[in-house]
């Protein structure tokens, strides 16, 4: 996916940087993105590597500095597949299991169609996007590992990431049957596809909203707009939850099409 994998930046391994602390009064010396990150035996982060923040920033995965490694919490969160709390109030982070062994039981009626039971794979969400935005065929078609040529899904994959609106892993592969998260899926439809600027919505309202303290300004903007544009709903209690596995009807939605030219 295009922000949610592609995190490929430009830094070269091994850029060692002066960092100023006038507050601390000394000058430290840290190196960026040497580091690759293994998660069970598998790549998920090469060296020289960074990724991007909602807000478009850029930072990088590892940081060495006086022999310790330091990582960003969100983000090795997210690839541990936990999720990550946070009580502003109190400066708390809180790193929990994710809720989604019951993602069936947990979706509210408006997420949740007839006949669809189970989450969203990436294979079938490419077909989705293919269908519902009447992608165009370059003919352009990818060598990955984890898929074969006469797959059902390989031709929907291979239009998708022609119009970068999914890609692959970092370990080059595409993982056809993984499962899509809420979160992945609004990565995907704001950034990738409408292309949004985060300024132009207002934070999801934390009076409505009943998770909202869990989540900074830029993820509350991004469930704004997902409200807005009706890509998302809330669940009956109030929550959003965006690291549920995404449940949706795989009925192509051509009414997408009229926020896209918009």
């Amino acid at each position: 996916m295009k922000r949610i994998q592609g995190f490929i930046c430009g830094f070269l391994a091994a850029i060692v940087l002066l960092i100023s602390l006038p507050a601390l009064a000394e000058t430290i010396t840290a190196t960026f993105n040497v580091i690759n990150i293994k998660i069970n035996g598998r790549l998920e982060v090469k060296a020289g590597e960074s990724f991007t923040l909602p807000n478009g920033n850029k930072v990088p995965y590892t940081i060495v500095y006086n022999g310790t490694t330091y990582l960003p919490l969100r983000e090795m969160v997210r690839l541990v597949g936990k999720d990550l709390a946070f009580d502003g109030a109190t400066s708390t982070a809180d790193i929990v299991d994710k809720a989604i062994d019951d993602a069936t039981k947990n979706v509210s009626e408006v997420d949740k169609m007839p006949g669809e039971t189970k989450p969203v794979t990436r294979a079938e969400f490419a077909r989705w996007l293919v269908q519902s935005f009447e992608l165009t065929d370059d003919g352009a078609r990818y060598e990955l590992p984890d898929i074969k040529e006469n797959d059902e899904y390989y031709i929907d994959i291979c239009i998708s990431m022609q119009h970068k609106y999914l890609g692959i892993y970092t370990n080059t592969l595409f993982s056809p049957l993984d499962k899509v998260s809420r979160w992945q899926y609004l990565y995907v439809m704001l950034f990738n596809v409408f292309e949004i600027n985060l300024d132009d919505y207002e934070p999801a309202s934390k009076e409505v909203m009943k998770d909202a303290y869990k989540y900074d300004e830029d993820t509350l903007k991004m469930i704004g707009a997902a409200l807005e544009l009706e890509l998302l709903t809330l669940y009956e209690d109030g929550t959003f939850r965006p690291y549920d596995l995404l449940i949706m009807d795989l009925t192509p939605n051509k009414n997408l099409q009229n926020y896209l030219q918009k």
